[in-house]
């Protein structure tokens, strides 16, 4: 499990593939990417891409729990602490037959309670000091991150684990090559794994060169190199020697740029990193000039990576990034599940009856009304006659996410030492509820136990509750995520984390 944006650059989300690509747009795509010629732009054969849909992360902790999905790797991530319905994800864990967690700290995910005869593998993963690296913000913006210092002890950064993950996968056999580019599968291996990094040579592991090399291997689809610096960074075309291996090979990094001088005084640093597509910080321009057709052909040695044809590619300059010239209000050519233009619908744990069933969650029933499913399977639903507040959860400015990190960090502890929901004074005076009380939260799904603050910054019938904590670190506490009902949107698979319904008392 990895990161938002990295997720979608690198293709580890089960609905894309490289350079955030789907089926959406099939015009805009260059020539090759599908079919029996293969991916010419990456030089990877399409037909060895995996074609299974996968499972969503909340779908696939579904399937651990029922025994079909027998083992998790997870990369810096803390299910055990992020994801909905903690006690489904508990049981999910405790029936994994292999469980390895990479991280900076033991957290929850890692310390989960496992059944006999399992295995739990922790490899300690080096800080983002200690290592180096392009790293990708949800602004768009590529840069480069230099290594600092070398790595503590014995951990390693990711990239030096998942090359040593795949020489051991491909030493058991599990690893597949491409017979039309490779001549044997310790080529295929050499080629794609190496880098120059050889064990039992005292060769140390250039995590750079790696980083490096991996980036020039996933960004040739993108404009972050160029070899001729005539590239501006707003829009250009480019002939048909601007792409390729020649460009990545001995092209200038744009994502190590550091020219922090702005051109038109608004915020936009075009020469600081690298902003997808093609460098355009502001999606959104208002400008005269009409886009551009960029005819790109590309250049490889093998004949069987090489399109049938140029690549097409049309990067509107008009205004607006669609065909139509105004702004897009639904996805049409996009597979949602209720049509181009979704409408509003209640959550499933809805504190209004009546809107409700003019306005009824996206969820299939089965037949046995006492028998409610989803795409996750079955859900434990609160009423509003046992559970007649809105319970809803928000972060902090001292820890972030799952809190593994943060909640081991002493000054941030200091700041923000424990878990607590913010609570309306007219509720608090009703429930007998002081600032600074233990109170006790209840959802159809269980119970957590945290301090109270009294304030006005909530609705009466609403009940806000930090979700950063587990039983790890330095700091402990509930964590707010066993309260939250695990109902997916049923086209993202994103949960509901942030309503349910849900009672509270003085503890």
């Amino acid at each position: 499990m990895f990161r938002e944006q990295q997720i979608w650059d690198y293709a580890t989300y089960c609905l894309l593939i490289f350079n955030i690509l789907t089926d959406n747009f099939p015009e805009d795509k260059f020539s090759g990417h599908k079919g029996g010629k293969g991916t010419g732009l990456w030089g990877i054969n399409y037909e060895q891409l995996p074609k299974g849909n996968g499972y969503s992360s909340q779908v696939m902790l579904r399937k651990a729990k029922d025994g079909a999905v027998k083992a998790l790797v997870i990369f810096g991530e803390n299910p055990m602490v992020s994801s909905p319905n903690l006690n489904i994800v508990k049981e999910a864990f405790k029936n994994l037959e292999l469980l390895v967690v990479v991280d900076i700290f033991e957290s929850e995910s890692a310390a989960a309670e496992r059944n006999e005869n399992s295995s739990t593998y922790l490899l300690p993963a080096s800080t983002f000091a200690e290592k180096a690296g392009s790293v990708t913000n949800s602004g768009r913006c590529v840069q480069w991150r230099y290594k600092a210092t070398e790595p503590l002890y014995e951990s390693k950064s990711d990239l030096e684990i998942l090359i040593n993950l795949a020489e051991k996968l491909y030493e058991k056999g599990a690893l597949n090559f491409d017979g039309n580019k490779f001549n044997s599968p310790q080529e295929a291996f050499n080629h794609a794994f190496n880098y120059g990094y050889l064990k039992g040579n005292n060769t140390n592991f250039d995590c750079e060169k790696v980083a490096e090399d991996v980036l020039k291997e996933v960004m040739k689809g993108c404009w972050i190199y160029d070899v001729i610096g005539k590239y501006s960074g707003v829009i250009e075309t480019r002939s048909t020697d601007e792409f390729g291996d020649e460009v990545i090979n001995n092209g200038t990094n744009y994502a190590k740029r550091r020219d922090n001088v702005s051109d038109n005084g608004e915020g936009v640093y075009p020469g600081w990193g690298w902003t997808w597509p093609v460098n355009r910080h502001v999606l959104y321009y208002v400008h005269t000039e009409k886009g551009k057709h960029l005819e790109i052909q590309y250049k490889f040695k093998d004949d069987t990576y090489r399109p049938n044809k140029k690549g097409s590619y049309f990067i509107p300059n008009d205004g607006f990034l669609t065909k139509e010239g105004v702004a897009a209000l639904g996805a049409l050519t996009s597979p949602l599940k209720d049509g181009f233009l979704p409408k509003h619908m209640e959550p499933i744990e809805s504190p209004y009856p009546d809107i409700s069933k003019k306005y009824p969650p996206y969820v299939k029933f089965d037949a046995d009304p006492k028998k409610n499913t989803s795409n996750v399977g079955e859900l434990e639903i609160g009423d509003v006659k046992d559970f007649p507040y809105v319970l809803t959860t928000f972060r902090l400015l001292e820890h972030m996410l799952a809190g593994q990190t943060t909640r081991n960090i002493p000054y941030l502890v200091e700041l923000e030492p424990e878990p607590f929901c913010e609570i309306n004074e007219k509720l608090a005076n009703e429930k007998g509820i002081n600032n600074g009380d233990y109170v006790k939260i209840s959802t159809k799904r269980g119970s957590i136990r945290v301090r109270a603050r009294v304030n006005g910054r909530v609705n009466e019938k609403t009940i806000a509750v930090t979700w950063h904590w587990g039983f790890k670190g330095l700091s402990t506490g509930d964590s707010a995520n066993y309260l939250i009902i695990d109902a997916l949107d049923p086209n993202a698979n994103i949960p509901e984390y942030k309503v349910a319904l849900c009672n509270i008392e003085k503890a």
